[in-house]
């Protein structure tokens, strides 16, 4: 279920037409894995269980979204990520707050951005949210179904000590 949640999230951040850019590549990875394009990586540090119901419990997640841009200009830079920042900010609690049915409730509660001179030619510019979810997922494993037995045929006359 996790993964169908952070798939979600990355497919509704690919697809928006309204991000200032584009961002090149996505990872499902704690932290950020800098390139030389726009980045944006998702992971999940802890998830929260209660139970729901006999087979389904209520998951509470704080899903991160990391975002990450080079821009040797310090102030184009941390422009680009803030604008990259509030475009997401709105998709995930306008316009997709429920992933098509895989939440139940979402809230983005932060953003924190940072500036980090990785080398005399290269300034990283890079934003990380929390996007506190919350989702039912199933309690045990799915059961598969048996084989059906062969049929017996009781018609046959059985006879006892003789």
């Amino acid at each position: 279920m996790l993964d169908d949640i952070l798939n979600a999230i990355t497919a509704a951040i690919q697809a928006d037409t309204l991000l200032p850019e584009p961002i090149i590549t996505f990872h499902k990875v704690e932290g950020m894995i800098p390139g030389l394009e726009t980045t944006c990586s998702v992971w999940v540090p802890k998830q929260n269980f209660k139970p729901y119901t006999n087979d389904d419990d209520e998951v509470d997640a704080k899903i991160h979204i990391g975002i990450g841009l080079q821009d040797m200009d310090p102030e184009n830079g941390e422009a680009r990520i803030r604008a990259l920042a509030e475009e997401i900010r709105l998709l995930l609690t306008a316009d997709t707050p429920r992933l098509g049915g895989l939440l139940d409730d979402s809230f983005l509660s932060e953003w924190e951005f940072a500036t980090v001179n990785a080398s005399q030619t290269e300034v990283l510019h890079l934003g990380e949210a929390v996007w506190e979810v919350t989702y039912y997922g199933p309690r045990t494993r799915s059961i598969t179904p048996s084989e059906p037995m062969e049929e017996l045929d009781f018609t046959e006359i059985m006879t006892i000590g003789g």
